[in-house]
Parts: structure tokens; sequence; C-alpha cells
């Protein structure tokens, strides 16, 4: 009977340890636009990804906080995108759930994941599954950036800020046609609030406000990408912007 217990809780154990090794691997893309999350209960120290594509053009790979202290960098031809982040001494992408890697796409098709490897500090190898993002929590910007530019607003425009990629300040622009109630406010890639710009009603004119890339806390954010959103009245328009360190 002993004997019988302490094989049951060697296979408990086993299993308890198998679950923790599997890393979650999501994306999730947009009209011009590609972001891979993950989900781990266990640090990692290097990960690969493969992706297959066709019809794309991959214009560039940004790696996003959870990775922004390791080593990192990619390969595309022919075809196949190759994405590798690697730990230097001490460093590792931390347990939990995030967006790790935002890639601008050009053109139009299609691109799927093909391979992950993976493993922890102790070189033990992880394994990995492949889920939606919406399984992780993982919401990409306060509201889709396709529906926000379907039909550009009438009573102002929103410009593009410059420079970007910025470091570490950017000025954004815009026009009024009309007085209104203004809001300019920044998100991150998850849809969080960072910076309230302006909060007032505002005369018809053209408007310029400069973003030190800090918070409303004053505290500097780290390189990524981040939303930029115009409301005035009932309309409202979204762009994006890259912070770069």
């Amino acid at each position: 009977m002993k004997t019988l217990c302490v094989f049951l809780f060697a296979i408990f154990l086993v299993n308890f340890c198998s679950a923790q090794d599997i890393v979650q691997i999501c994306y999730h893309i947009n009209s011009d636009s590609m972001q891979v999350g993950y989900h781990s209960e266990v640090d990692i120290a290097a990960i690969s990804l493969r992706f297959s594509y066709t019809g794309y053009q991959i214009d560039t790979v940004e790696f996003l906080e959870p990775a922004q202290d390791m080593s990192s960098g990619y390969d595309d031809s022919a075809g196949e995108l190759r994405i590798f982040i690697w730990k230097i001494p001490l460093e590792t992408i931390p347990k939990g759930t995030d967006y790790l890697i935002y890639i601008d796409l050009s053109g139009d098709g299609s691109i799927f994941l093909d391979t992950v490897e993976a493993s922890d500090y102790l070189a033990n190898t992880l394994n990995y599954e492949e889920v939606d993002c919406s399984e992780l929590g993982l919401v990409y910007a306060p509201e889709s950036e396709n529906e926000e530019n379907f039909s550009l607003p009438e009573n102002f425009e929103l410009f593009q800020n410059y420079p970007n990629p910025f470091n570490p300040r950017t000025t954004i622009s815009y026009e009024l046609k009309e007085e209104f109630f203004v809001k300019l406010e920044i998100y991150d890639i998850l849809g969080r609030k960072v910076k309230t710009l302006v909060s007032e009603k505002q005369s018809p004119g053209f408007k310029t406000f400069i973003w030190d890339g800090k918070n409303d806390v004053q505290r500097t954010l780290s390189s990524g990408v981040y939303l930029y959103r115009l409301e005035a009245g009932a309309q409202k328009e979204t762009k994006k912007m890259i912070l770069l360190k």
C-alpha cells in the first residue's frame, strides 16, 4: 500500500510539474500588424518562433517589454519568419501573460505559426500550445483601429506623430474644424490608458502637443507600441506610434 501511495504521488508530481512546463502562444492579426502574446508559469530563458506566410511583407519586428532586456533578432526570407529571443546573464522573459512581439505587415495574405521552441533558465525544454489571445485575456487596443478609421471624422483631423519611431519625445498634432470638448489620450498595447495629454474644451484650429514618453505619474515608459486616441465630441480616431530606446 505504501509503495502504491508513493507511486501515485510520483505520478501526481510529474503531472504537476509538466503542467508548469507549457508555454501558450497566441497571435492576433489586424489589417497592417500582428501581435504575438504568451502565457507561461515559468520564466523563459530562450524562445524561437517560426511563422510561414504568403502575400504579406514583414516591415518591422518590435520586441515588447517582457523581452526588452534580452538578446533578440529575426530572420525573414522566402515566406518564413523566424524570431529569436534568448537570455543574457540573469535575464528571462518573466512568467505571466503579456504581449511579447509586435510586427508591422504590408499587403494582404495569410500567416501561420509553425513551430515554437522554448526553454527555462535551467535549459529544460518547455512544451508549447497555440491558443487564441482572448483565452489569455489579451485584448489589442482600446478599440479596433479598423473600426475607428473606417470613416474619418469630418470635424477634426488627427495627424501621424513625428518622429515615429521616437526617443525620448514626439509631437502629436491635430486640427479642429469646430469647438469641441477634446480628449487626447495614450494607451499601451494592452489597451491600458497611460497618459492624458488633453481633457478640455478647445476652439477650432491647429493644435500641437509634445509627449515625453512618460505616464501620468511621470514615470518613463518602456520601449514598445503605443496608441494615441483623439476624441472630439462624439467622434474619435486612433493612430499608433513606436517608442524605441
